[in-house]
């Protein structure tokens, strides 16, 4: 793999967390998620042009069949599973994150939870023990670092208290939240 994208990572395993540095392009893990903004072009600069970038073309066709197939955008909050392809995951999750006009409001915190939510349930049912993910909705979609990462945390440790399935969670955070 060309470029190594470095973040801050929070593990958590079962109610414990711990914290390391790491390589989000070298995680060893069965999911990675993307962020995505539910159609098929999106060209601004974001995580997921990354992903899309490293994962190959086969991705963004993909990507077009389950959204013509489909009808229609992904609702926010929602989560797609395709293939890794050529990344060094498994599986990729594709979820839309909420996108903040002025204020965060509850509904949108809700949002951004159930991003983390869906793509864990998608991960357990298709039998991954682990998943990384990166702090969705923070960049152009402009939801605050330290709510995010904390609508996240509390989220993923929620989940992988009750789901047994999954053993590991790797949350990235930008270097600027440190």
């Amino acid at each position: 793999m060309a470029d190594s994208f470095h973040f801050n990572i929070s593990m958590i395993s079962r109610g414990k967390r711990k914290s390391a540095v790491a390589s989000a392009a070298y995680i060893s893990c069965e999911k990675l998620t993307n962020e995505w903004d539910g159609v098929t072009h999106d060209y601004h600069n974001k995580k997921g042009n990354f992903i899309h970038t490293y994962a190959g073309i086969e991705l963004r066709l993909k990507m077009y069949e389950i959204m013509k197939k489909q009808g229609h955008e992904e609702e926010t909050g929602k989560a797609k599973i395709t293939s890794g392809y050529n990344l060094p995951a498994k599986y990729i999750l594709h979820t839309v994150g909420p996108i903040i006009q002025w204020e965060v409001t509850g509904k949108e915190e809700e949002l951004l939870a159930s991003c983390y939510r869906e793509c864990l349930k998608l991960a357990a049912d298709t039998g991954a023990e682990s998943v990384a993910f990166c702090c969705l909705s923070t960049g152009v979609f402009r939801f605050p670092q330290q709510r995010a990462a904390e609508i996240a945390t509390e989220t993923v440790k929620n989940y992988i208290n009750e789901d047994s399935r999954i053993k590991k969670s790797y949350l990235t955070y930008s270097r600027t939240m440190i």
